[in-house]
């Protein structure tokens, strides 16, 4: 019965390990993020989205922050790439209304831009949503 409970521990503490890396990761992209704004602290993320790549993950999402004139600007999309090591090898973030049209529903916009914004992160699979948690 020991054996039972040490393994069902460990058990645990292994999937509690496993997400706390994924949050730890998702951090460590909206630091990046944050540190190129104009007024880090204002950052508000959504649709943070984290895909496995076959060196470590990608990390998505939208962003909202205030601009030189502390307002509110729109959205705008971000991605981090993060290594198996945890360390930041490439960040970008674009607004959302960068050369399209204005028909365009805006999560179909989010959708075709993120096929050009980062192809590498296209078509990963997904392995954690934050806010949600772990995908299986």
């Amino acid at each position: 019965m020991k054996h039972i409970l040490a393994i069902l521990a460990t058990t645990i503490s292994l999937s509690a390990v496993a997400q706390t890396n994924f949050e730890q990761t998702v951090d460590k992209a909206e630091n990046t993020i944050r540190n190129r704004l104009i007024d880090p602290e204002s950052a508000r993320f959504e649709e943070v989205a984290v895909r496995q790549r076959y060196d470590g993950y990608c990390v998505q999402g939208l962003v909202r922050a205030k601009n030189q004139l502390g307002g509110y600007a729109g959205r705008a999309l971000w991605y981090v790439l993060v290594s198996s090591e945890g360390v930041v090898t490439q960040s970008n973030i674009a607004p959302m209304n960068l050369h399209w049209r204005s028909s365009v529903d805006e999560k179909d916009r989010a959708a075709a831009f993120l096929e050009v914004f980062e192809p590498e992160c296209n078509n990963q699979r997904l392995v954690y949503v934050k806010g949600y948690g772990e995908v299986k």
